[in-house]
């Protein structure tokens, strides 16, 4: 009986074809689809499998029709709803990837991949709880997923739920100790719950996982600032602009790390190379605007508060850079 059933599944045309595309034959395993297709064109099996062929060889348009029609044949081929909601998230098509996906699941509610592909559309629609729910369900129908844990923990720490959205990354750590995302997130998340040391040696370790990555020493730089160590702060923070020199960001940091070390024309020269590299990033501005004041330079100041301003800066920084300015002693 075994082995009329393997002879079975080996004459299986549309099996046959999808085994080719998954060993690199595009050409014959599109081929022989197309072949089955124009014998059996209701074969919903046929067109999922052209999908998944197009799709590995990049012609997104064609495997989005190609899942479509393996839908409109059978509304129950969960593999082919999640392959279509995957898709349209791609293409920004959220509501209409939810729709697909919540049917998926449905027809298979421990489908892992789908309820997380769910999650991230429920995510994008402006709907946390729901997605929350739905990589809960994905976590517990595939507990070995990292990027589920990853997820789940980055909707409990946008919510404010620091000690679920840590125990979230701390799994993932576990599951996968090499991954510097999930020790990354994990200590910004310990750091929000003022679990200062243990957020800087997660931090630490992701920079050591991913040593090109800017935003681990750029974190660390911010959390010496925090602790007013602003020797630390200088050396995270220029060792992240040395790795991203073209954030207007980390050289605003590293600016105040120099402000911090009365370093003042070296802050002013930092603050003037973000506006250089983003003139519309304001905290840059203020930080123009507030050098100019403590250095006594009334004139150049009062320059570029207006230009700050002309950037509709909140009420609050606008009365704050209208401060610095009032209070500047020409020298």
């Amino acid at each position: 009986m075994t082995a009329i059933l393997l002879l079975a599944l080996a004459a299986d045309p549309v099996e046959d074809a999808a085994a080719r595309c998954g060993r690199g034959d595009t050409k014959g395993g599109l081929s022989a689809l197309d072949d089955r297709l124009r014998a059996a064109p209701h074969d919903a099996r046929a067109h999922y499998y052209r999908g998944v062929c197009l799709a590995r060889a990049g012609r997104v348009d064609e495997a989005r029709a190609a899942y479509e029609a393996a839908v409109k044949l059978d509304g129950r081929l969960a593999e082919a709803r999640n392959n279509l909601g995957a898709l349209l998230l791609d293409a920004g098509r959220d509501e209409e990837a939810a729709r697909h996906l919540e049917a998926a699941v449905a027809v298979d509610p421990q489908y892992a991949e789908a309820l997380f592909n769910l999650g991230q559309a429920l995510d994008r629609l402006g709907r946390p709880a729901d997605a929350e729910r739905a990589y809960r369900r994905a976590v517990a129908a595939s507990p070995g997923d990292v990027d589920a844990h990853l997820a789940l923990g980055a909707v409990l720490h946008r919510a404010g739920r620091w000690d679920q959205a840590a125990r979230s990354y701390r799994e993932a750590t576990r599951l996968d100790p090499k991954r510097a995302e999930a020790h990354f997130l994990l200590g910004l998340t310990l750091d929000l719950s003022d679990q200062a040391v243990e957020a800087v040696a997660a931090i630490r370790q992701a920079a050591l996982l991913d040593p090109k990555d800017a935003r681990a020493p750029h974190e660390l730089g911010l959390m010496a600032l925090r602790r007013h160590d602003p020797e630390a702060a200088l050396a995270a923070l220029e060792k992240a602009a040395g790795l991203h020199p073209r954030s207007a960001s980390i050289l605003t940091d590293v600016g105040l790390a120099q402000q911090a070390l009365s370093r003042h024309e070296e802050a002013l020269a930092r603050f003037h190379a973000a506006v250089k590299l983003d003139g519309k990033y304001l905290p840059a501005r203020y930080r123009v605007v507030s050098a100019l004041s403590a250095l006594g330079r009334c004139a150049q100041a009062r320059e570029a508060l207006a230009t700050y301003e002309s950037l509709a800066p909140t009420p609050a920084d606008r009365k704050r850079a209208q401060q610095r300015v009032a209070r500047c002693k020409a020298r």
